[in-house]
């Protein structure tokens, strides 16, 4: 074990430094100066964090927990840390990421229901305005990140359940982006049996937080049906909204990619299983799954494709995509990339790719240059990085 890993780690995100207990053997702080930012990864047990420029080295060990299910969520210099499945917690820090100096620490249980409301991402868009997207609810919660009471912080709630799907008792909120002064909401509709319903997309007008009749001229739910079963990401981009599905697990069905328009509403589907049919081997029961996007511009993304044999990952393939045409090109030949499964993508500031490297024995993230698709920088990790979060200092 890492011996540094047994002392206390602080973060200093709103400032100008990370401090880092050294080893037995020298009682000073190592400082790590943070000039125009931080990343910020969640991986197995614990946090790790470092410069986005410069000296990329992470201080690790920060914010350990005993369970798994964690995620994170920012919103510029203030990260929230969200205990999903069984924690049902979120903490939210502004200057230092040490559990003694939390800002504050509260339930996403409703009172009615006081467990497994598993909260996916708090989603803000001022300081004193966010929305809490719970996997496990049937509402949306409006909250005030300022508040420093728990009974302070609920300000609205916004109902979904009319998108359960059969026999479900939630709709499977599993993301959430603004864009056009709109909350767009990702459900996954996933029935009694967790088989996947046709997903939607609920668009939320945030001037009065009623939810947009998306058709008019069609009866039934408001919201905007998609073509990408099982979705599990989803990231806006100058006016249009990517979201990537998985579909099936145990399937030929290979989910996909579409993009909506933010002001009309239009889906365009980019990829589907017959897009990547040439990774599909059926007569052993293999087949692709998208399980990311990360858009650069309008038109460059990327996306992260796992070759699937019932539940088990077999490899992954990282390949650029033209979101204006839906083209894919070749998947990338980095030798870092080759041989190796990958969890998680996400575009940073220089519009630099960070890739999650899912190996047991030498788990890291890789920087890649995406003018080139090239390998600006690798940074090792003590777990595989789950999720990828990017902060700002100044507000």
């Amino acid at each position: 074990m890492n011996q540094h890993l047994l002392f206390k780690h602080v973060l200093t995100i709103g400032g100008a430094v990370l401090l880092a207990a050294c080893g037995a053997d020298n009682d000073k702080d190592n400082t790590v100066s943070i000039k125009e930012g931080s990343y910020v990864v969640q991986m197995n047990k614990e946090v790790a964090a470092g410069n986005l420029i410069g000296d990329r080295t992470p201080t690790q060990g920060l914010l350990t927990t005993v369970g798994t299910d964690y995620a994170l969520s920012s919103y510029q210099s203030t990260l929230y840390h969200l205990g999903r499945f069984g924690v049902d917690r979120m903490t939210r820090y502004d200057q230092e990421l040490d559990k003694d100096k939390a800002i504050w620490d509260f339930s996403a249980n409703d009172a009615n229901s006081p467990s497994n409301s598993n909260p996916y991402e708090l989603v803000q868009n001022a300081d004193d305005n966010a929305y809490l997207i719970r996997y496990g609810a049937t509402t949306i919660w409006q909250v005030d990140p300022s508040a420093t009471q728990e009974v302070d912080f609920i300000k609205a709630t916004i109902d979904l359940s009319d998108y359960n799907a059969t026999g479900a008792t939630t709709p499977r909120m599993a993301g959430a982006v603004i864009e056009n002064n709109t909350l767009f909401v990702m459900l996954q509709r996933l029935d009694i049996t967790w088989a996947p319903q046709t997903p939607y997309l609920v668009a939320i007008d945030l001037s009065t937080h009623q939810e947009i009749d998306t058709n008019p001229q069609q009866d039934g739910l408001k919201g905007i049906p998609l073509n990408t079963p099982n979705p599990f990401s989803i990231e806006a981009h100058n006016g249009y909204l990517y979201v990537s599905g998985h579909g099936p697990y145990n399937s030929s069905e290979a989910g996909g990619i579409d993009k909506i328009d933010a002001s009309t509403y239009q889906v365009t589907n980019l990829i589907n299983k017959d897009t990547l049919s040439y990774l599909s081997i059926p007569s052993e029961d293999i087949y692709p799954h998208i399980q990311d996007i990360a858009v650069v511009r309008g038109n460059k993304a990327y996306t992260l494709i796992h070759r699937e044999k019932g539940r088990k990952t077999l490899s992954s393939t990282l390949q650029e995509l033209n979101p204006e045409t839906g083209k894919l090109r070749a998947p990338l030949t980095l030798p870092e990339l080759t041989g190796k499964q990958l969890r998680d993508i996400a575009v940073g500031p220089n519009d630099r790719l960070w890739v999650s490297v899912h190996d047991a024995a030498d788990p890291k993230l890789l920087v890649i240059d995406t003018d080139t698709n090239t390998l600006a920088d690798t940074i090792d990790l003590n777990s595989t990085a789950i999720d990828i979060d990017f902060l700002v200092i100044d507000r």
